[in-house]
């Protein structure tokens, strides 16, 4: 498929040559076409690792006639391959997919697949999310990592009914929580979340690994509330 190509040619150098080989290794299924690669999906017996490859693929693709086999491998007893599954979902979901992602949110048992989720759901951008995320983003029995997630998906939804637990998430122990809640309510231009922004942007040095820390993505926020310039967090060098 000549869009292979395309999608393997735009990754990264350095995760070029993997992306050729896990291309190569769906292509000896006999895919020679979306659909192919669709009816690969619904096999039972191709092994696990070929269908994440699949789910991937389909994913990157963007075809949202793969909605619904990717619906049926977020069912499977494999979490990486649910996992594979909730990340291309953001891609290519429609609305019956929400449904799913949140039940994967609230319930899956892999901390990975419940960040996928709650990463889908805030690309879908379907406002039945909203109350599921709020939730996850205030649960202190939750993984951190989720509950970070969850506040950036916030982020996507565009929801003026966040603020407010985004703004008690500031105060959370948690460097993803204050980190991503801080991002959030930049994007969400939410006035009333200034004090608390002021608060980290004068005095929380904690750092997110990979990223920058908390005083500056305060300060950040606290800009693009004012109407400055405002930018997506950067990776660190």
């Amino acid at each position: 498929m000549a869009r292979l190509k395309e999608i393997i040619a735009k990754i990264e150098p350095h995760f070029r040559a993997q992306a050729e080989r896990d291309v190569e290794s769906v292509l000896r299924t006999g895919a020679r076409s979306q659909g192919d690669l669709r009816s690969v999906l619904r096999r039972k017996k191709v092994p696990t690792p070929i269908l994440i490859k699949v789910c991937w693929v389909l994913g990157r693709l963007g075809d949202k006639r793969s909605e619904f086999p990717l619906l049926g491998a977020l069912k499977h007893s494999d979490p990486q391959l649910r996992h594979a599954a909730a990340q291309s979902l953001g891609e290519v979901g429609r609305r019956r997919a929400v449904g799913l992602l949140v039940a994967a949110l609230l319930l899956d048992q892999h901390v990975d697949v419940r960040m996928a989720a709650a990463h889908a759901l805030g690309s879908l951008r379907d406002r039945r999310a909203l109350q599921p995320l709020v939730g996850k983003l205030g649960d202190p029995n939750e993984d951190p990592r989720v509950r970070g997630m969850a506040a950036e998906a916030l982020a996507s939804l565009r929801d003026r009914r966040a603020v407010v637990p985004l703004i008690t998430a500031l105060r959370d122990a948690s460097v993803e929580v204050r980190f991503w809640s801080a991002f959030t309510l930049g994007q969400l231009g939410s006035e009333c979340a200034l004090p608390e922004l002021e608060r980290l942007a004068s005095e929380d040095e904690a750092v997110l690994l990979g990223w920058r820390s908390i005083k500056e993505e305060a300060a950040e926020a606290i800009d693009a509330i004012r109407g400055r310039e405002s930018s997506t967090p950067k990776p660190q060098d």
